[in-house]
C-alpha cells in the first residue's frame, strides 16, 4: 500500500460495523483477495468528488492525506492528516480485531 500512496495522495480509514465482517476479512487477507479486488466486498462510495473510497455503512470513516511513511521491518507505517470525518447513522456496533478474533464493541 505504501508504494501506491505518494506524498500528496489521500486515503480513508474505515471502522466497520459488526455486520461488515466479510469486508474486514477481505482487507486483512483472510479471504485470499489482494489489491483492488478487495473492493468487491462491501459497498464503497466516493465523497466530495474525490477518488477516495469510503465504506458505506461503516461506523465512521476518516479521509486522510499522507503525512509520513515509515518503514519498519517488513511493514510500512502510514501516518495521515485527517481531512474529513464521516459518521454513519447506524445502530450497528463497531467491529474490532483483538486476541485473534473479531469482536463487536460499543
Amino acid at each position: 500500500m505504501a508504494q501506491a500512496l505518494g506524498a500528496a495522495e489521500r486515503f480513508s480509514v474505515n471502522i466497520p460495523g459488526e455486520d461488515q465482517l466479510e469486508v474486514a476479512k477481505a482487507f486483512s487477507g483472510q479471504l485470499g483477495v489482494r489489491g483492488t479486488a478487495r473492493f468487491i466486498h462491501g459497498n464503497w462510495r466516493r465523497i466530495h468528488d474525490t477518488e477516495v473510497p469510503v465504506l458505506s455503512g461503516s461506523r465512521v470513516s476518516f479521509v486522510c492525506a499522507v503525512a509520513h511513511v515509515h518503514d519498519w521491518a517488513t511493514h510500512h507505517i502510514i501516518i495521515g492528516t485527517v481531512l474529513d470525518v464521516h459518521f454513519a447513522s447506524t445502530t450497528s456496533r463497531s467491529l474490532v480485531y483483538a486476541d485473534g478474533a473479531y469482536h463487536a464493541v460499543g
